[in-house]
């Protein structure tokens, strides 16, 4: 999981938030969060970043089409128009400061299960003979993943997403010019808020069908 996530935070678009003078840890987290930011952020999640060279290219590759397929990018796009989050814990300790946040956004595990539900089904009514002759790999990559792909597309028009809460905590540090710049950007924003649990909800699927 820790590494679907790293090749996941490579496609984002990192976005240098830095203030000076006034401006607070709080005011760049507030610019960052604004809802344009994440929608670019959505955007740059592209095939053209994949690396064919890696092991995990086909998961990789289904990952993002997956998000770039029309109606799951919908409920994505209607995630970040929704999510909304207060601060409960705002410290600075001289060049360092920690804001946590508890983010109100939705969850996608209910299209997943029922997307993992009806491939389930249609795998185990499925002509074997279109196996024959493959290999484990090759069965993944050209038969299932775009049997969920499909069952996916049909259940993000019939199952809603539920509605969720994360804590995320985002550091911040002030640099050699006295600005304050946000370190990094948490794992756990993108796998939990921005792709609304989507990893998880993916693998505890494959899971469900081992």
């Amino acid at each position: 999981m820790k590494r679907i996530i790293a090749v996941l935070l490579l496609l984002v678009m990192m976005i240098s938030l830095t203030g000076c003078g006034l401006i607070k840890p709080k005011d760049i987290l507030d610019e960052f969060m604004k809802q344009e930011n994440l929608i670019d952020c959505l955007a740059v999640l592209e095939e053209s970043s994949l690396d064919e060279d890696d092991d995990n290219y086909d998961y990789q590759k289904f990952l993002v089409d997956i998000i770039n397929t029309p109606s799951i990018k919908s409920l994505l796009l209607d995630n970040v128009r929704s999510i909304r989050y207060n601060i409960t814990d705002d410290s600075t300790n001289g060049k360092n400061a920690t804001i946590t946040t508890l983010i109100t956004h939705f969850d996608i595990s209910p299209v997943v299960d029922k997307a993992m539900e009806d491939f389930s089904d249609q795998f185990a009514e499925m002509d074997r003979s279109k196996l024959d002759g493959l290999e484990n790999e090759e069965i993944i990559a050209e038969i299932i993943y775009p049997m969920i792909l499909k069952s996916l597309k049909e259940a993000a028009g019939k199952i809603k997403p539920i509605e969720t809460y994360t804590k995320i905590k985002f550091e911040f540090e002030e640099n050699s010019a006295m600005q304050w710049e946000l370190i990094e950007i948490p794992d756990d924003f993108y796998s939990q808020v921005l792709l609304m649990n989507l990893l998880d909800a993916l693998e505890n699927g494959f899971d469900s069908l081992s």
